[in-house]
């Protein structure tokens, strides 16, 4: 069901049906608050999370049913957001945003208040935080929150965290522009020394209509 459900959104890229009602709410609040302009690139950001969440199910990296927490790490306005929380309700997991930029988390504040999420019970101000809580997210995911040099030892304090807010077996999945997926991948080596298993796939090496951005995959045994 899982699988078919996340499949059904990547097939139908480009139609906003598979969102709805919760991409209706999202349009109509951005229209509402003006902050935040709705566009093609909302819809492309939020089919992107969509497309790396189901390349992930088939490549095995996300048993989808052992997850009852998400962190999405840089929700920005919140349009990976939307896939990230369909993932969360039709597994029954519940999902903690978060986003150091006070102007978009206001938005995910208010739109987290009116239900335009259905599982996303809170925003983080520091995602980094947030991590250090033991063992508390079974799935935490990056989808393109920004080149590492405008948060200076972003990547290391990213792999960092992951030793204390990873579950046992439980996976990162970051996706994002070129410079900070290289700082990820740079950072993330001494993992592999420390009970993590370290994958990093090209976007050339995904399954065929996932094949976007690399991957960097971590999981913790």
């Amino acid at each position: 069901m899982i699988d078919q459900h996340l499949e059904l959104m990547t097939e139908n890229y480009g139609k906003p049906d598979w969102f709805a009602p919760e991409f209706n709410a999202y349009e109509a609040l951005c229209r509402e608050q003006r902050e935040v302009v709705f566009s093609r690139m909302t819809k492309a950001l939020a089919f992107r999370a969509a497309s790396s969440i189901q390349a992930m199910i088939d490549l095995d990296y996300i048993e989808a049913d052992r997850i009852q927490r998400i962190l999405d790490f840089g929700s920005m306005t919140g349009e990976a957001l939307l896939a990230i929380d369909q993932l969360a309700q039709h597994i029954g997991a519940t999902v903690v945003a978060s986003e150091i930029d006070e102007q978009p988390r206001g938005f995910l504040e208010i739109a987290i208040s009116a239900d335009v999420y259905v599982n996303v019970e809170s925003v983080a101000a520091d995602g980094l935080a947030a991590m250090h809580r033991p063992g508390e997210f079974d799935l935490i995911v990056g989808s393109w929150f920004g080149p590492t040099y405008t948060y200076e030892g972003l990547a290391e304090s990213f792999v960092e965290g992951l030793n204390d807010g990873l579950s046992a077996g439980g996976v990162a999945v970051v996706h994002s522009d070129k410079t900070t997926m290289i700082d990820m991948l740079k950072a993330s080596r001494t993992l592999s020394t420390q009970g993590f298993t370290v994958d990093f796939i090209l976007a050339g090496r995904l399954p065929p209509g996932h094949r976007d951005r690399p991957h960097l995959i971590v999981q913790k045994h």
